[in-house]
């Protein structure tokens, strides 16, 4: 039976769902890990290329999505996962890893600029994120937290994602990469 991956937002009943809005409807969509990379003006041939090998060699555990800038949606995705410039590629997964019980968040992790210049390196940092959040680190990061806000949840997951990011990026500035929520869980719904 097919499933397509939705963002259910806070009061939305059953299947109905934003996501068609906002993904393009023929994502294939059993991958509990997922990331959409949008690139600058002038595409990263060799970025690309590294991101669809990461892709292949992760299977059906990882999709990686090679955007385009002309891509009608493109003003809610900037939105919604707060991109403000060109390259950048955003890291989340199903609800069961980036989100906490009962809530309508869900964690994603942005990379910018600097992190993405060296194929080689941005690969190994993707990598290493992708792991966080498919070994439940992420998502045990959010069950250990003490928070009261979005914020202090927020922060939680940051530091998780700032250890593995420093130990393979070096000195990390914090414009380069961003931990964040969105509103909404990323499910897997049964569709058709």
């Amino acid at each position: 039976m097919p499933y397509s991956l939705v963002l259910r937002e806070p009061g939305e009943e059953g299947s109905k769902s934003v996501g068609e809005n906002i993904f393009l409807d023929d994502l294939p969509t059993t991958f509990p890990v997922f990331g959409f990379y949008y690139p600058a003006e002038m595409p990263d041939a060799r970025l690309e290329s590294a991101l669809r090998g990461l892709g292949e060699r992760a299977g059906e555990n990882l999709l990686i999505n090679i955007c385009r800038l002309d891509d009608p949606q493109l003003p809610k995705v900037v939105k919604r996962f707060e991109i403000s410039s060109f390259p950048s590629l955003v890291l989340s997964a199903t609800a069961d890893l980036a989100a906490p019980p009962d809530e309508f968040l869900n964690a994603f992790v942005r990379l910018d600029n600097r992190l993405l210049a060296d194929p080689e390196r941005a690969t190994r940092l993707i990598e290493s994120l992708y792991l966080l959040f498919l070994k439940g680190e992420i998502a045990q990061a959010i069950r250990l937290a003490t928070w009261k806000n979005r914020q202090e949840l927020a922060t939680a997951i940051l530091q998780k994602v700032a250890g593995v990011l420093g130990r393979i990026g070096g000195f990390l500035a914090d414009r380069d990469f961003s931990v964040s929520l969105i509103e909404g869980r990323f499910e897997m719904t049964k569709s058709g």
